[in-house]
């Protein structure tokens, strides 16, 4: 069962809820989801252990959205295929990092908590279109 229908339009690469049509806007959803990153980064304190944190989490939460955009020019659904696994895998690496904030006490624990729960939703929404598209490679 394919959990998205992925087709491409004169815009890039379109993700659609199967059956309804509706367009799923990961572009701004990703832009936002850097963001935050980077908001919640700001309520991080700035000792010398978080350094590697701060860093490791700026570079791959920022990764998602600015992959996913690439991924929009890409030149043919493999192309586009490997951007989402890149996509999918910069937000396994941010999930971990969030949760390492998450579990230490690092930063707004209300903030924190929204962007592991964030990070968490994209990662279960990307891991479904790489289905779909490992599914459709696979026809």
């Amino acid at each position: 069962m394919d959990y998205f229908e992925i087709e491409v339009s004169e815009i890039g690469w379109v993700i659609k809820e199967p059956d309804t049509g509706y367009e799923v806007n990961l572009l701004e959803r990703t832009f936002e989801f850097a963001i935050t990153v980077l908001e919640t980064l700001k309520t991080v304190g700035y000792e010398k252990e978080m350094d590697v944190i701060r860093y490791q989490l700026a570079k791959s939460g920022t990764s998602v959205g600015a992959n996913y955009e690439e991924a929009q020019g890409a030149s043919s659904k493999k192309d586009f295929s490997n951007r989402i696994k890149i996509v999918y895998r910069e937000l396994r690496e941010s999930h971990f990092w969030a949760r390492i904030l998450e579990r230490m006490h690092w930063g707004n624990r209300t903030i924190v908590e929204q962007l592991v729960n964030e990070c968490n939703e994209l990662r279960k929404i990307f891991g479904q279109i790489r289905q779909t598209l490992r599914n459709e490679e696979n026809i």
